[in-house]
């Protein structure tokens, strides 16, 4: 037990080491504060990541385990009792901490990651605040046919994004300027206050049901802690955006590489067609890893298909443009093949939500009759687009010189070549 209110309340706040169960005996993730495993499993899988100095190892060890086919057991006994961080300087640290392990987890393990960059967990996550907020759905009771079951089985509901939204950074970040907003324009301000006031309404429904020490369970408490679920989310956020930023930002810079083919683009589709030939049974995967091989270490964001995917890689580039990559081989007899390459030019799932969120914002404005404002915001979405496209298209000339530089390494020939001079990325051909 706590000795004082604050280190209370902060026991209490969302956001601390947690364990996330897929049954009663199966974890997903247990805190690295409250894991052991066996020796040799551990070596066999490399250890943990050095990379992960703060924190994120845990998430990603585990993570490892069960891609490599292994299950994590969990036994409700088997507690290792630690300090934990109990003033709201350490709360706020362990936060941002997390936000950063967050970012360096995604470039790992990008597809556990929601729109938001936050994990999406096929497990549930028990003991924290997520039941006490407005949009979460409540636990459900399993009693049995006519109630004839021989245990009352309590089961806890999926996580849901629509609960945690107005919790997350990017809420935040547009619904304190639209709140600002509001309060300058005068009429009709208190629709722009809706977003900030529907997370403060959860943050206080939270603290309300958080279970606090008696012994302080008073009004400042409750108010720290209601402060504490904004502020945690807030941070974590801020840091995670920032080094997914910086993450993408050193990328290094690629050189003048020769052209010898002439790409079919398809405008419509918003992509461009590359086709291979190979008398020495070169398939697709061979260019793959020969891609991945070249924009690795350039520092490039390259994510492979799961299985799950309508594509085999998924490039990224700056924090707006994506490369989704589909290659096809044809067998011809023997060794010959014909290696389509098909290359769709993607805006980011960020650069697409910035865009509608521009268009959305515009439309209300002209819906309250307030053209100026319109204007502001459809002007500098305009410009948003207009530089996000222009980015878009840059990097697909670059996709097409690198995919033509790979396969000459290969030794494929191109099935429609165009002798051309050298020229560097990003420079114009005119007929």
């Amino acid at each position: 037990p706590e000795d004082d209110l604050v280190p209370a309340a902060v026991a209490v706040a969302p956001g601390g080491p947690t364990h996330v169960l897929i049954s009663d005996e199966v974890a997903e993730h247990i805190a690295g504060c409250n894991m052991a495993f066996r020796r040799d499993v551990l070596q066999q899988l490399g250890g943990f990541d050095p990379v992960y100095r703060a924190a994120g190892d845990d998430v990603d060890i585990c993570w490892r385990f069960q891609d490599a086919g292994y299950t994590i057991g969990f036994s409700p006994a088997a507690t290792v009792w630690h300090f934990r961080r109990n003033t709201v300087k350490a709360y706020c640290a362990q936060q941002r901490g997390y936000g950063k392990a967050e970012a360096l987890v995604y470039s790992k393990h990008p597809f556990r990651f929601n729109l938001f960059g936050q994990a999406k967990w096929l497990g549930r996550i028990y003991g924290d605040l997520s039941t006490s907020l407005l949009l979460s759905r409540r636990p459900v009771i399993y009693s049995g046919v006519f109630g004839r079951g021989l245990f009352q089985t309590l089961y806890e509901p999926p996580s849901s994004l629509t609960a945690f939204l107005p919790l997350s950074f990017e809420w935040s970040a547009s619904s304190v300027p639209l709140a600002l907003a509001g309060m300058i324009c005068g009429a009709w301000w208190w629709l722009l206050t809706v977003p900030l006031l529907v997370t403060w309404t959860m943050c206080i429904n939270g603290a309300r049901k958080a279970p606090i020490d008696k012994r302080f369970s008073g009004l400042k408490a409750r108010a720290l802690v209601a402060l504490l679920i904004y502020l945690g989310p807030l941070l974590r956020g801020w840091e995670r955006t920032r080094w997914r930023l910086k993450e993408l930002q050193i990328q290094e810079h690629i050189g003048p590489v020769a052209s010898e083919q002439s790409a079919r683009i398809d405008w419509g589709a918003r992509a461009f067609h590359l086709s291979y030939w190979s008398e020495g049974g070169t398939e697709k995967e061979a260019l793959i890893d020969g891609l991945m091989d070249f924009l690795v270490p350039q520092k490039y964001f390259v994510v492979p298909d799961t299985g799950w995917s309508n594509w085999d890689l998924k490039i990224a580039r700056g924090l707006c443009s994506r490369a989704l990559l589909l290659v096809c081989t044809e067998n011809h007899g023997g060794a010959k093949r014909l290696l389509r390459v098909r290359c769709a030019m993607r805006f980011s799932r960020f650069a697409s939500f910035l865009l509608r969120s521009c268009a959305a914002l515009t439309a209300f404005a002209l819906i309250l009759d307030w053209p100026l404002t319109a204007a502001a915001i459809g002007g500098v979405g305009l410009i948003t687009t207009a530089a996000m496209g222009s980015q878009l298209v840059r990097f697909g000339r670059l996709m097409h010189c690198i995919i033509e530089t790979v396969a000459k390494q290969l030794s494929i020939i191109p099935v429609e070549p165009a002798a051309r001079p050298e020229l560097p990325i990003g420079t114009q051909r005119t007929a």
